[in-house]
C-alpha cells in the first residue's frame, strides 16, 4: 500500500510539473502576435529550419569576428606612418598649420620685384644691360616655380594624411555595420524558437542566408581587399612624397635658401618685419643716385638676397 501511495505521489508530481511547463510556454507566447508566430505548422519542419538558421547565424558570427580581427591591421600599419609624419614635420621644420605662411611672403616678394624691374625697363631694344636683367628675372621665376612646387608637394602630404584618416574612419563604420548584422542575425534565430508556423521559420532562414550573410561577406571583401589595397597605396604614396619633399628642400638649401626650423621662427619674423622694412627703406634713401645699369643690377641683387635672408632666417 505504501509503495502504491509513493507511485501515485510520483506521477502526481510529474503531472503537476508538466502542467507548469505548458503554462510557462503559454506565457512566453502570449506576448507574440499570431501574425508573427502563426497559429499552426509542422513542428518537424520548423525544427529543421531552426537548425539550418542556426548554422547560418554561426557562419555570420564567424565572418564578423574575422572582420573585427582584420580591421586591427589598419591601425597597426598606420601607426608607423604617423610616427614618420611627425618626424618629417619636425625634421623639416614644418607643421601642418604653417605651410602657407611659409611660402606666401617669398612668392609675393619675388613677384613684386619682377614687376618693379620690368616697369623700370622701358627701353625698346634689347641691350646688354637688359639681357643681364632678364637672366636675373628668369632665375627669380625658376625660384618661384620651385617654391610653389614645394608648396604643392607638401600639401599633397597633408592630403594623403587626411585620406588615410578618412579610410580609418570608414573601417570603423563598416565594422560597426558588421556588428549590427551580427546582433540582428542572433535575434532572428531567437525569433524562430517562438514561431509555430514552419513557413514563417523558412522565410527567416532565407532572409538570413540571402541578406544578412551576403551583407557581412560583402563587408569582409571590402575591408580585406578593396579598401585595404587603397589604404596601402596611400601608405606607399605618402612615403614617396615625404622623400620627394625632403630632396626638394635639400636642393633649395644648396642654393642658400634655409627652410628648416621655419615653423618655430615664423612668428618672430612677422614681429620683426616692420622694423626690417623701415631699416631697408632708410638704407635705400642713403644710396647714391643710380646712373649706370650695373648699379641697378647690384642693388637689385642686394635687395633680393637681403629679403630672402630675412625671410628664411
Amino acid at each position: 500500500m505504501k509503495v502504491f501511495n509513493r507511485v501515485v505521489v510520483f506521477f502526481g508530481v510529474v503531472f503537476f510539473c508538466s502542467l507548469l511547463a505548458q503554462n510557462t510556454d503559454g506565457l512566453e507566447n502570449t506576448n507574440l502576435s499570431e501574425d508573427k508566430i502563426g497559429v499552426q505548422g509542422n513542428w518537424v519542419k520548423k525544427k529543421e529550419w531552426l537548425k539550418e538558421s542556426d548554422k547560418i547565424n554561426r557562419e555570420i558570427q564567424f565572418v564578423v569576428e574575422s572582420i573585427q580581427s582584420f580591421a586591427q591591421k589598419y591601425s597597426q600599419e598606420y601607426l608607423p606612418i604617423d610616427a614618420l609624419l611627425d618626424a618629417f614635420y619636425k625634421k623639416e621644420g614644418f607643421n601642418q598649420a604653417s605651410i602657407n605662411a611659409l611660402f606666401v611672403s617669398v612668392n609675393n616678394y619675388l613677384q613684386k620685384q619682377k614687376k618693379k624691374y620690368l616697369e623700370q625697363s622701358d627701353r625698346g631694344v634689347i641691350s646688354i644691360e637688359e639681357i643681364s636683367l632678364d637672366e636675373i628675372l628668369e632665375d627669380n621665376k625658376k625660384l618661384i616655380k620651385n617654391v610653389e612646387q614645394l608648396k604643392l608637394d607638401i600639401k599633397s602630404i597633408n592630403d594623403l594624411d587626411k585620406g588615410l584618416n578618412d579610410r580609418l574612419k570608414k573601417v570603423e563604420e563598416f565594422v560597426l555595420m558588421a556588428n549590427e548584422e551580427s546582433i540582428k542575425s542572433s535575434n532572428m534565430v531567437d525569433e524562430i524558437w517562438n514561431i509555430i508556423d514552419d513557413k514563417k521559420a523558412r522565410l527567416i532562414f532565407y532572409k538570413l542566408k540571402g541578406e544578412n550573410l551576403e551583407k557581412v561577406n560583402a563587408i569582409k571583401k571590402y575591408i580585406t581587399e578593396t579598401l585595404y589595397n587603397d589604404f596601402n597605396n596611400y601608405l606607399d604614396n605618402i612615403k614617396k612624397q615625404m622623400d620627394l619633399v625632403s630632396n626638394q628642400i635639400q636642393e633649395l638649401e644648396s642654393k642658400g635658401i634655409v627652410i628648416r626650423e621655419r615653423a618655430e621662427r615664423i612668428q618672430k619674423i612677422k614681429e620683426e618685419n616692420l622694423l626690417k622694412t623701415k631699416e631697408q627703406q632708410e638704407d635705400i634713401s642713403k644710396r647714391p643716385e643710380i646712373k649706370f645699369w650695373y648699379q641697378k643690377v647690384y642693388y637689385m641683387f642686394v635687395d633680393i638676397f637681403a629679403k630672402l635672408y630675412n625671410f628664411f632666417n
